[in-house]
């Protein structure tokens, strides 16, 4: 059977034993033929589709170790004045590591404003089939910060979209809105306390720390703002699964949702993650 004959539908597994691969619990997925006959069914990672690229857990792994090797020597703290930023392994350098015949890599020194706004100098992960990583233009930033502004939101939740997240705190725009950040880039924990490791796609969170912060940030506001970036290839029905896990975290009664999808994308966000028109901006 050619592989275009074949199609894929996500299943529901509420209450069955999920297994889990570095990225958290997998999803259950049925394979059909064109004529719609069920040919089997699967686990996949939720975080990326294709097989080869789920093989993260020993990079990230070696980046944990890295970081804290770098937090004891530098007793837990880096001066903002003696740092640099490695482009290849993706974090923080205190100088003097810089000059260690067993760390090669190339750098970047660093500003004060650069670890605020660390998604203006990071190399974005443009995979679609699994990051996705495209930041936003000043423009778009601007039309944002416009809404949460005019729509008096008190905090924002950005889900995959650090920059929103980074303009928010630092702007001074924003002096009364709150902000967490959940992101797949495991590289945002050097810059940012309100963060958490996470997979959109299954709602797992990598540290139980950084779960219990996001618990606390969402259990109290009067009006809360989603706004989610997903990858391109993203399982929106996924995604809806976890927006309801999400909203009933909080006791918010007023959460809306900006959502950003390619314009190809739109049957399935209405089938998925119904908005009146009053809410859809196009």
């Amino acid at each position: 059977m050619q592989q275009s004959d074949v199609g894929y539908e996500l299943c529901e597994q509420d209450g069955e034993d999920v297994p889990y691969c570095p990225h958290g619990p997998t999803l259950l997925f049925s394979r059909k033929s064109n004529k719609g006959d069920a040919i089997d069914k699967f686990y996949a990672c939720a975080a990326y589709r294709k097989r080869k690229d789920c093989t993260a857990q020993k990079d990230l792994l070696e980046l944990q170790q890295l970081q804290q090797t770098l937090q004891e020597y530098n007793g837990g703290s880096i001066h903002k004045e003696r740092i640099k930023f490695c482009l290849i392994c993706g974090v923080v350098i205190p100088n003097e590591l810089c000059a260690d015949n067993s760390h090669t890599a190339q750098y970047t020194s660093l500003s004060a404003t650069d670890l605020r706004y660390p998604s203006r100098f990071l190399t974005p992960k443009e995979s679609n089939a699994s990051n996705a990583q495209y930041f936003f233009s000043a423009d778009v930033i601007d039309f944002i910060s416009s809404t949460i502004s005019t729509l008096h939101f008190d905090k924002v939740l950005c889900i995959g979209t650090p920059s929103i997240h980074e303009h928010i705190k630092h702007s001074g725009k924003h002096k009364s809105v709150a902000t967490f950040l959940l992101d797949l880039d495991v590289r945002m924990r050097q810059f940012h306390k309100d963060y958490a490791h996470y997979n959109m796609f299954n709602h797992h969170f990598y540290e139980a720390a950084e779960e219990e912060r996001f618990h606390q940030f969402m259990a109290s506001s009067k009006s809360l703002l989603i706004i989610i970036d997903p990858p391109y290839g993203g399982l929106v029905q996924a995604l809806s699964v976890t927006l309801k896990k999400i909203v009933a975290t909080s006791s918010c009664k007023s959460v809306s949702r900006l959502l950003f999808f390619p314009y190809f994308m739109e049957p399935q966000v209405e089938k998925h993650l119904p908005i009146s028109p009053c809410q859809t901006i196009k």
